[in-house]
């Protein structure tokens, strides 16, 4: 894709114009709520949810950095995007999760 059309396709959240919008993969349902982002690097991951930032320990066992979004769909279904580089390329990744026992929240929202 050559750059002016990269640029063609740049999009300012302020117009309220968004060029995709997630749906539920269970029900199709574009009502989602994200409930938890975590970045894994080397030997340490962090993740953000309603209750404030965590680092702790793990193991990443590709060569680059993988990112996870945790959502819940409004129709009661739960899923994880996962975005993981390795070696100049980026994979995703989308995993359908049981519902859990109690309903996360939203990790912040006005």
């Amino acid at each position: 894709m050559s750059l002016e059309k990269a640029i063609q396709k740049t999009y300012d959240w302020a117009t309220g114009e968004y060029p995709w919008k997630l749906t539920c993969p269970v029900c199709g349902f574009d009502y989602l709520h994200i409930t938890a982002l975590s970045c894994l690097r080397h030997a340490d991951e962090t993740t953000i949810t309603k209750e404030g930032t965590i680092v702790k320990e793990a193991q990443n066992d590709m060569r680059g950095v993988r990112i996870t979004i945790q959502y819940l769909c409004e129709n009661g279904h739960a899923g994880r995007i996962t975005l993981q580089f390795h070696k100049g390329n980026v994979y995703m990744a989308h995993e359908i999760l049981p519902l859990p026992k109690e309903c996360p929240a939203d990790i912040w929202r006005n």
